[in-house]
């Protein structure tokens, strides 16, 4: 029988069609693909709020791909993106990985841990105020790597007087602290967080003229929208699901 003109026009697309066909049997005894292996570095200072988030995204993308997480500092986490053992990871922001990409996901304001007995009942303090206590700090603290940032805002409004011990005297630390003498720094929790303070004599109270806020970013490679396509797309999902 003799084709007509649009037959033979579509007669490639229909044997290719058949060929495909044939071949399934062959494809599903393979099996399913492989889940791909997404790996993300969270830091110890992660929002509780984004941790969830980010472990809720994971858990309803299984059939996707399955999400890792491994708990690193930023530097190691920068480290591992440079290095390619990690897709991506949230760390502060860095000016020195310039082959990195930053988006900014989460701003935190800073407050100051004083007193509970002195300052309960205070709405906020002023930078001067704190300047006027020893100021306690320990650079070791992974869980605090934003010091720095902070310290050099606080020396913008006069000189910190650093106290004498540090974080590892837990002791004198909450008597300084208690007694109204001193005084730390953390992050304010967001609304319908709990306090984390570690103890009862403690207060959190918001620093009124400082305009720092400790940002969190998702990094990652800058060459990653050309090189995979894929990731891409999981990075921006998570970067709307975090600012939601």
């Amino acid at each position: 029988m003799k084709l007509t003109h649009e037959g033979a026009r579509l007669l490639p697309l229909a044997q290719e069609v058949i060929e495909k066909f044939d071949r399934m049997p062959d494809e599903i005894s393979k099996g399913p693909l492989p889940i791909r292996k997404i790996r993300c570095g969270i830091p110890p200072w992660l929002p509780p709020v984004l941790q969830a988030k980010l472990t809720g995204f994971g858990e309803s993308n299984t059939e996707k791909f399955k999400l890792t997480q491994a708990p690193l500092v930023s530097a190691d986490i920068i480290d591992g993106i440079l290095h390619e053992r990690l897709d991506f990871g949230f760390v502060r922001p860095n000016s020195q990985a310039t082959v990195l990409s930053y988006t900014t996901v989460w701003k935190e304001r800073i407050g100051a841990v004083l007193s509970r007995e002195q300052f309960a009942s205070r709405e906020s303090i002023a930078v001067a105020e704190l300047l006027a206590l020893d100021y306690i700090g320990d650079r070791r603290d992974s869980d605090t790597e934003y010091r720095r940032d902070v310290e050099t805002e606080l020396d913008k409004h006069g000189q910190l007087k650093r106290a004498e011990f540090t974080l590892g005297d837990g002791a004198r630390v909450k008597q300084g602290i208690a007694a109204g003498e001193a005084f730390n720094l953390a992050p304010m929790p967001s609304p319908g967080e709990p306090n984390t303070l570690e103890y009862d004599e403690f207060v959190l109270v918001p620093i009124s003229d400082l305009r720092f806020r400790l940002l969190t970013c998702l990094a990652y490679r800058d060459d990653t929208a050309g090189r995979d396509r894929g990731l891409q797309d999981v990075l921006d999902t998570i970067i709307l699901l975090f600012r939601e």
